[in-house]
């Protein structure tokens, strides 16, 4: 039997699947198939387009859109893929522009800064009638100016960037008369997820989006060595903001947001451990809604490296929640101490492990402060935490994949029994070393917060 043997519903579900496809590449083919599909699904072609630039599908499109009414009128999404080494006119970018009059998705995934910069200052023209009908901007990198400028689109409702350059505070580029409108906008999802983001101009895109559904962004706490990742001059920035901060600026979008993904970038190696005038950790019971929670441990367990008791976790998070998620960078961990530290350019690495836990790890003995704070998650969910479904803890190996490796943990009867009783999937993974090989030096050490 053929696909056109099919009848005609079941074509038009396959189509339906297809269209909601992330790759426009998926629905061409079926059209260009033979013309009983092309008049079923041609017309949906234009709706989604990807195109390389420069290139030849380039210039056939930007010729069809201004030579043949009506031709962009169609296209609602957009992927442009900037090349590295040719670069386009910014006429052309405007008149290419300006033939999508009804577009509601725009992608620019480029290479370089430089590149990005260019279209988003096209984009920036007045002139442009998508100013009017975009709803989902995604750029690689975006300078603070052109971010806020992109945020007093009328219609726009979700806003991607994975690099934010030159962070003043975002009023001082607009004179009086524009802030009462840049304070109203209706963005409802911002992903910043990739960009270290300082809290004061946090504070400034929070208290203009009170939307905001869900929010992904790093909250830089890191050494001072790690400067250079930030984009600052100032040195004094990287030091990290008081948890009190963090909070209070959070607290700004309290009642809307539904799906949190809140970071520090403590990824790469031991950063900064805040002082004891800064401790303190996040409390989100006034949170009447939020859903989906994803984040650093650190942010609500404190450093394990200074002791601080786990216990009564469960009561700072907010009784809507249905997923957690928490990530263990190397200032922290979940059972016991697993850490590779030294230069990676220049091995051999110096490992540090906790051998009295990482055995009762293995032998599955581990004491019950260990996992209580956990266990706690599913003996309060009744009162507490009645909407919640999931709960996945994991000890980050960002860049020392080499010489570390993510192992589940298999826990005890009590624990299994808890969560399954309260309908909670659990899912526990810590770091543990990948091997002993020639180039890594394990260094076979106690650490008292095991013992």
């Amino acid at each position: 039997m053929s696909l056109l043997d099919l009848p005609l519903d079941v074509i038009s579900l396959v189509i339906d699947i297809l269209e909601r496809d992330e790759s426009p590449a998926s629905l061409c083919p079926l059209a260009l198939t033979c013309r009983a599909l092309y008049s079923l699904a041609g017309h949906l072609i234009q709706k989604r387009v990807s195109l390389p630039v420069p290139s030849r599908k380039f210039k056939l499109f930007h010729w069809s859109i201004t030579h043949i009414p009506n031709y962009g009128h169609k296209v609602l999404s957009m992927t442009i893929v900037p090349s590295r080494d040719e670069r386009v006119d910014h006429e052309v970018q405007l008149s290419f522009l300006c033939g999508l009059p009804n577009l509601r998705v725009l992608k620019v995934d480029s290479p370089s800064r430089g590149i990005s910069t260019e279209w988003m200052c096209t984009l920036s023209a007045p002139v442009l009638p998508l100013r009017r009908t975009l709803m989902d901007i995604s750029f690689s990198s975006l300078g603070k100016r052109h971010m806020a400028t992109l945020m007093l689109y009328p219609e726009l409702r979700r806003l991607k960037t994975d690099l934010v350059t030159s962070l003043p505070t975002i009023e001082s580029h607009f004179p009086p008369s524009d802030l009462p409108h840049f304070r109203a906008v209706h963005l409802e999802h911002l992903n910043l997820s990739d960009s270290y983001v300082p809290c004061h101009f946090l504070e400034n895109l929070l208290a203009c989006t009170p939307s905001l559904k869900s929010l992904w962004c790093n909250i830089p706490i890191r050494t001072k060595s790690d400067r250079l990742r930030y984009n600052w001059e100032s040195e004094e920035r990287t030091k990290p903001p008081p948890m009190s901060d963090i909070q209070n600026i959070i607290q700004l979008v309290s009642s809307t947001l539904t799906k949190l993904d809140l970071y520090t970038g403590m990824y790469k190696e031991p950063g900064y451990i805040w002082t004891d005038d800064d401790i303190g950790r996040l409390d989100l019971r006034a949170f009447p809604v939020l859903r989906s929670l994803s984040a650093s441990a650190i942010l609500f367990l404190g450093s394990s490296l200074r002791d601080y008791p786990r216990e009564g976790m469960y009561a700072r998070l907010p009784s809507s929640l249905e997923n957690l998620c928490l990530s263990f960078c190397y200032d922290i961990w979940i059972f016991y101490l697993v850490r590779v530290t030294g230069d990676q350019a220049r091995p051999p690495y110096v490992g540090q492990i906790a051998m009295n836990g990482r055995r009762r790890f293995l032998r599955q003995e581990l004491h019950e402060k260990d996992y209580f704070w956990i266990l706690e998650l599913a003996q309060n969910k009744e009162f507490h935490l009645p909407c919640l479904r999931t709960v996945q803890l994991y000890e980050v190996t960002y860049w020392h994949r080499d010489s570390l490796q993510l192992e589940k943990w298999i826990p005890p009867d009590s624990v299994t029994s808890a969560f399954r009783h309260a309908n909670v999937h659990l899912n526990v993974h810590v770091r543990s070393p990948l091997s002993f090989k020639s180039g890594i030096t394990w260094s076979q050490i106690g650490f008292p917060l095991l013992e």
